[in-house]
């Protein structure tokens, strides 16, 4: 069974769509479960609409004992997951109908394989108007580095994962963005390169034209950058995996994500439009 989680807030109007993509799967064995990080507007009721129709469909509120954000619910529902397979996904993303077929044949026909990656293209309204490819490339032979550089990239509902191959918390709570990247970097750290399957298929798509706090450029988003490349280098330290060429990636990175953060810093506080 695939387990597939989605952390929520003030989604309602969106997560309808969500839902019935996973709904709508070729492959039927999964379990949903909806973490609501507090939602103030109608959530609950849509999905506990679902959930009567529906018993593979789950509704749980986030523990008031536990942090708010996307993080802490993607760490809480894979405590409660039950599959053997994750995936977690975006309240305001699709699934292609055929998306968990593909990726468990993959992880059900090779034993070895940990995880199998997919790939995603925008949409705006429907799923009808398809736009831009999320990734630039398929192909990579280096699939650690690549990932750094930005040339081959996975948003996380497109992507298939075996249970026994995730930490206990994957996810950092105190990232307010970037923590998608940071769970793939380390993820792609510490898996074998045999153990990591490239499906390269179009299997999800990412809705465009909703407010996200990754499409922020404020001083705040810069910083959480930064931090989320402290944070992997130092998991890089703690491995000994000391690559020169990821390393100084990963510098050039937060030297620029620390320019752009004190520009946008000196604009916001001191009202100047240029740096």
């Amino acid at each position: 069974m695939v387990s597939i989680i989605i952390p929520t807030y003030n989604r309602g109007i969106l997560l309808s769509e969500t839902i019935n993509s996973i709904i709508d799967q070729s492959y039927p064995f999964w379990e949903l479960l909806i973490i609501d990080d507090g939602s103030s507007d109608n959530t609950s009721e849509i999905v506990k609409d679902f959930e009567i129709q529906d018993s593979r469909i789950k509704y749980y509120s986030r523990p008031t004992k536990l942090s708010k954000g996307a993080n802490s619910c993607r760490n809480y529902g894979l405590s409660l997951a039950t599959g053997f397979f994750i995936k977690w996904v975006d309240s305001d993303d699709l699934l292609k109908g055929n998306n968990l077929e593909l990726q468990v044949n993959v992880l059900k026909e090779n034993s070895n394989i940990k995880a199998c990656l997919g790939y995603s293209q925008f949409f705006s309204k429907n799923r009808d108007n398809l736009e831009d490819l999320w990734s630039r490339s398929f192909e990579s032979t280096n699939l650690f580095y690549d990932h750094l550089k930005n040339n081959i990239r996975w948003p996380l509902g497109a992507i298939l994962w075996k249970k026994e191959s995730l930490n206990q918390e994957p996810f950092s709570k105190s990232l307010m963005n970037s923590q998608e990247w940071l769970m793939n970097s380390i993820a792609l750290l510490d898996l074998k390169s045999s153990q990591i399957y490239n499906l390269k298929e179009i299997i999800y798509l990412v809705r465009r034209g909703h407010k996200r706090i990754s499409s922020d450029t404020s001083s705040f988003y810069y910083f959480h950058q930064i931090k989320a490349r402290f944070l992997l280098l130092l998991e890089m330290f703690k491995r000994a995996r000391f690559d020169p060429l990821c390393i100084f990636e990963i510098a050039k990175q937060i030297l620029v994500n620390c320019y752009h953060l004190i520009k946008e810093f000196i604009r916001e506080h001191f009202k100047f439009k240029y740096f």
